[in-house]
């Protein structure tokens, strides 16, 4: 799937839904009105405020493939809104060395907070070799002056390290336009390992904690990491704070980011299993420098380990309660879902799949 092709209520709405308007609606599970289900059970129900209200809890946030097959919903709408857009990227170069790429990627991390409250949310890759890419910086209701000026001390920042940058600013008329222009079409899939974290706005609180977030940010892209990010900060939207089943983690997120190694499929088992340690590693360095966050189980590991904590949080024994309400049978199953743990896919696969008879624990 790519971004353009996501679905609206799949893993999207039930997973809390991240977006390019986080940093000023929340997440796209606190827009939701109601849903229709189908239950395990078979009968057909709505899910709202006030009918199923456990059930439409669950639905905004608590994860897909576990407590129904949702047929529709209603979400709120808004009205349309202008937005800024830029992009641009650096990497070393003849004139801009390693320590200095990686100097002004440091100077970035201090701007993310800052951007994010000012409601910016900036897509931007860390690439092994390495280069950083900066695709796009998204200003919703942002003129691009102001866009400009909350940009403008970091571009300083890279000046005084001799990289230069030189953003060209469109401004769209539409949320549409400027999406359409700004988030092309991107591939998914194919043979990899990939794990996520959601670093907190805690990180952020003094220099010490913020190196230490940076440092192991950066190792992972030093041993081949490929990692993808999201400058946001999705909030509460309104009077939405803890009616959904969104994981509490992501009220306090700063940076989302993933990181991902690909796997041509013709590694020796040697391979695959020196590249799921590593993984396993890395994500162990990302969880010690924000011990209190989680993970997005939407785009994470898939062998996370203590997923119910990491992607659920303090919600998960009241999603269990619901599940087993709902279904008690295990009629609906998904690795790492709420309730899972009553089951595993029996493999002899060096990286864990689905491709095996599913037993009872």
């Amino acid at each position: 799937m790519s971004e353009q092709t996501v679905g609206v209520f799949g893993g999207y709405i039930l997973g809390g839904g991240h977006s390019p308007l986080s940093s000023i609606l929340g997440m796209g599970a606190d827009h939701v009105l109601s849903f229709s289900v189908v239950l395990p059970s078979g009968e057909f129900v709505i899910a709202s405020p006030t009918s199923n209200p456990d059930l439409f809890f669950a639905l905004r946030g608590g994860g897909g493939s576990t407590f129904g097959i949702v047929t529709s919903l209603i979400v709120k709408a808004y009205p349309d809104i202008p937005v800024t857009t830029t992009a641009f990227s650096f990497s070393p170069s003849a004139t801009v060395s390693v320590d200095s790429f990686w100097a002004g990627l440091r100077a970035y991390f201090n701007y993310l907070i800052p951007h994010s409250d000012a409601g910016i949310y900036t897509y931007f890759w860390g690439f092994p070799g390495p280069t950083a890419f900066f695709q796009p910086v998204f200003a919703p209701n942002l003129t691009i002056a102001q866009t400009k000026a909350l940009l403008d001390p970091f571009i300083a920042d890279l000046a005084k390290l001799n990289i230069t940058v030189t953003p060209a600013y469109t401004y769209h008329p539409n949320f549409l336009s400027a999406w359409t222009a700004r988030f092309p079409q991107e591939g998914a899939g194919g043979f990899q390992l990939l794990g996520s974290r959601l670093f907190p706005r805690s990180s952020w609180l003094n220099k010490t904690s913020l190196d230490a977030t940076f440092a192991e940010w950066r190792k992972s892209i030093e041993v081949g990491h490929l990692t993808i990010n999201f400058n946001f900060a999705p909030r509460y939207a309104g009077p939405e704070k803890d009616t959904t089943a969104v994981l509490h983690a992501w009220r306090e997120t700063v940076m989302h980011s993933i990181q991902t190694v690909g796997l041509t499929g013709n590694e020796t088992e040697t391979q695959l299993r020196a590249a799921r340690a590593l993984m396993d590693e890395r994500q162990k360095a990302w969880q010690a420098v924000s011990p209190d966050a989680g993970s997005y189980l939407g785009e994470s590991d898939r062998e996370e380990v203590g997923f119910q904590q990491s992607f659920y949080g303090r919600n998960y024994e009241r999603l269990l309660k619901i599940k087993r309400e709902l279904d008690p049978w295990d009629v609906l199953w998904a690795k790492t879902a709420v309730g899972s743990d009553r089951w595993e896919v029996k493999t002899g696969d060096v990286i864990e799949d689905e491709n095996g008879p599913l037993c009872r624990v």
